[in-house]
């Protein structure tokens, strides 16, 4: 859930997959107190796995994560609309179907979001999970955190970590 600049609410989820694989989806109420309800879902992206990952800290498989944010500060991506999550991503050569956190924009409307963006190449990652976001009220700095385990390729550790990414350019 976030608020906007202008009092909007919206709130993100992730389907149950079909034929394979899960969504990511928003619905927003545009004037915050219900009056108007919210709107149907929009597609924000479509997940590149079933919308479980493994993950070598946890027993069990974890869902993709989805985290918001609404840039209210004053700085230049004012009303900017950010998503993150985790999922598998495909095309890294050193490790194919590696583990990937994404960050996703929309400007305005829901119904328009940014091709989601890795947040991390860093092929050590057996796992990224549990994403957050946050937005420096001044600047408008994006900052993108999350729990991950990372290790030599072939090896596995079940140490999670946090780590902490920003972006000046609201991840242009």
């Amino acid at each position: 859930i976030a608020a906007g600049p202008d009092g909007s609410v919206v709130v993100a989820w992730q389907t149950p997959p079909t034929s394979g694989t899960a969504k990511i989806m928003a619905s927003v109420n545009l004037d915050g107190d219900n009056a108007s309800g919210f709107s149907g879902p929009s597609v924000v992206t479509t997940a590149n796995s079933d919308g479980t990952l493994p993950v070598p800290a946890q027993r069990e498989p974890i869902p993709l994560g989805v985290a918001l944010v609404w840039d209210n500060s004053e700085g230049p991506n004012r009303g900017r609309l950010y998503v993150a999550f985790a999922d598998q991503a495909s095309g890294l050569s050193s490790n194919p179907d590696s583990p990937a956190l994404f960050v996703s924009f929309a400007v305005g409307t829901i119904s328009s979001w940014s091709e989601p963006r890795r947040v991390s190449l860093d092929a050590s990652f057996q796992s990224m999970f549990l994403p957050s976001l946050a937005i420096d009220p001044t600047t408008g700095v994006l900052a993108v955190g999350w729990y991950g385990t990372r290790g030599l390729l072939g090896s596995e550790t079940s140490v999670a970590d946090y780590f902490v990414a920003t972006s000046t350019d609201g991840i242009k």
